[in-house]
């Protein structure tokens, strides 16, 4: 409700290998009921897209993205590891009014998707081009944090 109204929202996953983050924020295919949140707050996201009246010079959509923060670099998902900008990419700060000032990641990949599906796809790029490594509890654990 409040990413709807034009707050900045964040959804955060905490807590030791093995715990369940991934399976809870991006669920497991083939489960009774395993979307996990991303995907349903994108799916009710979505909805309330089709939903809207359509206003005249005014537009709706939905962009998804993907990175990952290793060690001290800033590592694009939805680019191929072979395909990734020489120097990495970096944040930047502007102020967008008076006072006002946003952190933007450049050059990063933002693709607009218009189902669930498309946004599964996506995650699945993302999630395929993860830094992952064996730790004592999980054979296949992410060693970086990722925001999508």
């Amino acid at each position: 409700k409040d990413a709807w109204e034009g707050y900045n929202v964040c959804l955060f996953a905490y807590g030791q290998s093995g715990a369940g983050k991934s399976f809870s924020m991006t669920g497991a295919k083939g489960m009774e009921d395993g979307d996990g949140i991303v995907p349903r707050i994108c799916d009710g996201l979505l909805r309330k897209i089709a939903a809207e009246p359509k206003k005249e010079g005014f537009e709706i959509k939905l962009e998804v993205s993907m990175l990952e923060i290793y060690i001290d670099d800033l590592v694009d998902l939805l680019v191929a590891k072979d395909k990734q900008p020489k120097g990495g990419i970096k944040t930047y700060y502007r102020e967008v009014k008076r006072g006002v000032k946003v952190t933007e990641i450049i050059p990063l990949t933002r693709v607009q998707v218009k189902s669930v599906e498309e946004m599964e796809h996506f995650l699945a790029i993302g999630q395929g081009n993860q830094t992952i490594g064996e730790t004592g509890l999980n054979a296949v654990s992410s060693r970086a944090h990722t925001i999508f």
